[in-house]
């Protein structure tokens, strides 16, 4: 329905503040300075979480995309790749 009424949706994104810093960060990007390091734990957090059962549900993907690619764009959304950096970025047991 989009598509046919030329409307375009803003890219979607999520920031996290690490001392005092706002990092902006994008689903599926890799221009952070740290992008490595984040995708690195992000792989870690997928392979646990998949091992406890986790099938991501793709249903409202909104994307017109095969289903592996909607699972991709599930697992690299801005928001996890935020929770991945602020793991990185902070002592163990911090609140996010």
């Amino acid at each position: 329905m989009m598509k046919s009424r030329s409307i375009k949706k803003d890219l979607g994104y999520s920031w996290i503040d690490i001392k005092s810093k706002d990092h902006l960060l994008l689903g599926d990007d890799k221009s952070h300075p740290q992008a490595s390091a984040i995708y690195e734990k992000l792989e870690e957090l997928i392979q646990i979480i998949g091992e406890e059962g986790y099938t991501p549900d793709t249903d409202y993907v909104m994307h017109d995309v095969e289903e592996e690619e909607k699972e991709r764009s599930l697992y690299y959304h801005s928001e996890r790749l935020a929770i991945a950096y602020g793991i990185i970025s902070t002592p163990p047991l911090t609140t996010i």
